[in-house]
């Protein structure tokens, strides 16, 4: 029996104060949050009293067709992830975001501890790979766990025995960020030059982010979405 864990990536959204039961944001609150975003613009025209029940869905889509953008910047939300080291390292490059990452300095992998057991990602396209090529991917990623042990074993700390450890290490990171930065992270992360994996967690993003924030999200399904080969089920 193989001593490493392998899965899939995942994403979720992370603001509980706005999760139905099914844990997806529940349309109410997306509504003030829109809401909040209309009232700001509209403090810049001075137009507030132009604000009906349901404007603000046309009034945010005209203002971000003319690049006022920054009225966006005042809603956040929050989404965590599940993927390997190397994707995570890519996130982390968006400046404009708040991140808590499992660490791998304090986490001691262990085949005994349900909860810190080592786990990898699985690579894209894995299944389409051979027999042969999967084996050999596999036995790598034991070899640098089995690595990994005898170095805690021997008393060396996690945090450097941590150096062993392949890209495809399992990492969780929790991402909070303002709706203009989503905007920002999904067009450089959904493109066709993004890492497949990458497009896989920004493709599912993007698919709860426009289910509540369609006149945020309203322009990307045309330019970005030609990415069915890298469709990831959750």
């Amino acid at each position: 029996m193989s001593s490493v864990h392998v899965r899939e990536q995942g994403v979720w959204f992370e603001d509980a104060s706005c999760l139905n039961t099914e844990g997806i944001p529940y349309s109410p609150y997306s509504d003030s949050q829109l809401k909040k975003i209309e009232k700001a613009g509209r403090l810049c025209y001075k137009s507030e009293h132009l604000a009906t029940k349901e404007s603000f869905a046309s009034f945010i889509q005209k203002r971000i067709e003319d690049g006022h953008e920054s009225i966006i910047e005042h809603s956040f939300l929050t989404f965590r992830y599940i993927t390997n080291r190397a994707i995570s390292h890519e996130l982390v490059r968006h400046r404009l975001a708040s991140f808590s990452q499992e660490s791998q300095r304090y986490v001691r992998y262990s085949e005994g501890n349900e909860r810190k057991k080592f786990q990898v990602i699985r690579p894209f396209k894995y299944f389409s790979w051979s027999a042969e090529t999967q084996n050999e991917w596999l036995s790598t990623m034991e070899a640098c766990f089995r690595t990994y042990s005898n170095l805690l074993n021997a008393g060396v700390q996690p945090q450097v025995a941590r150096d062993v450890l392949p890209n495809a290490t399992k990492t969780e990171i929790i991402i909070s960020a303002n709706l203009r930065e989503w905007r920002h992270i999904l067009a450089l992360r959904m493109s066709k030059k993004a890492a497949p994996q990458m497009a896989q967690l920004m493709t599912a993003t993007y698919s709860i982010l426009y289910k509540y924030y369609p006149s945020v999200f309203y322009d990307f399904d045309n330019q970005y979405l030609s990415l069915k080969d890298v469709s990831m089920e959750l």
